[in-house]
């Protein structure tokens, strides 16, 4: 890696800038990489302008912190899963969240039942970003920035059977299984079992998985080139969730995620999920 000293720039009527060389070249590595999708080193390293060694350096420190990604077969590198999910990031203030509320409303006025939004972060924690509250006296919820494992049943399914399949594993590595209650899935070979049939289904669910007392069903929310933007979601007691009307509620909450991209991207999306 180059060293880390740094620069002085002073722009017209402005106080100066100390420019960090490191962080400058990461920064042209990072839009070249950008501009063309998918590339390899070499044409990474013509088009920075960078030399061969410290261009090769900061091409595995960002593959290594998951910014970019390298494909052993093809020698190309490309955007990672983190920039990916910062990316997505400009869609929860505005777009989704405000063209969410309506929905989330309408599920909570005609089921009873707490709806949710919620976003999966690069640090692979999931953000709850809106909720609409069930009307009765005695109820689940949950709150507005509370967050959630990676692991945490119905949200952790749906989030983790539509990523790439080199971060899930990547994902399982490094993270066991935790047992929240008696009825988590523990075993690897099941977790991915339960996400082959989401992928399949279109919509993940809890029962009693994550809080003891609880059912839940969440769908994800997909972009316009079929990634997962964010996913909303229901919560139960389970004497009002039943678990014989899981797949009943499970059905209505794909739709709901349907009705909420509509509304985000009018036009539709080119892939992802098919019905």
């Amino acid at each position: 890696m180059m060293a880390s000293s740094s620069h002085t720039s002073k722009p017209k009527g402005q106080a100066p800038v100390r420019l960090v060389p490191a962080a400058v070249a990461t920064m042209r590595i990072i839009d070249f990489v950008a501009s063309r999708g998918r590339v390899r080193g070499s044409r990474v390293q013509a088009g920075s302008g960078l030399n061969a060694s410290t261009c090769h350096d900061i091409l595995k420190t960002l593959v290594y912190g998951g910014y970019l990604s390298f494909d052993g077969v093809s020698k190309e590198y490309s955007l990672g899963p983190v920039l990916t999910a910062v990316g997505s990031l400009k869609y929860s203030a505005d777009s989704i969240v405000a063209s969410a509320r309506n929905h989330l409303a309408r599920w909570a006025s005609e089921t009873q039942f707490t709806a949710f939004l919620a976003q999966w972060l690069p640090d692979r924690t999931i953000v709850i970003l809106d909720k609409v509250d069930s009307p009765l006296d005695i109820k689940m919820t949950v709150q507005i920035g509370q967050r959630f494992p990676w692991s945490a049943a119905a949200l952790g399914k749906a989030f983790m059977a539509f990523m790439d399949e080199s971060e899930r594993q990547e994902v399982l590595r490094i993270n066991p299984l935790p047992s929240h209650t008696a009825k988590s899935i523990s075993s690897q070979e099941t977790w991915l079992a339960e996400l082959d049939i989401v992928r399949e289904r279109g919509w993940s669910s809890s029962q009693g998985e994550y809080y003891s007392s609880t059912n839940s069903v969440v769908a994800p929310i997909f972009g316009p080139q079929g990634s997962v933007l964010a996913a909303v979601g229901s919560l139960a007691t389970t004497s009002d969730l039943k678990e014989s009307d899981i797949g009943h509620y499970g059905l209505l909450m794909r739709t709901l995620a349907d009705d909420i991209e509509a509304s985000i991207f009018p036009a539709g999306r080119t892939s992802g999920l098919v019905h």
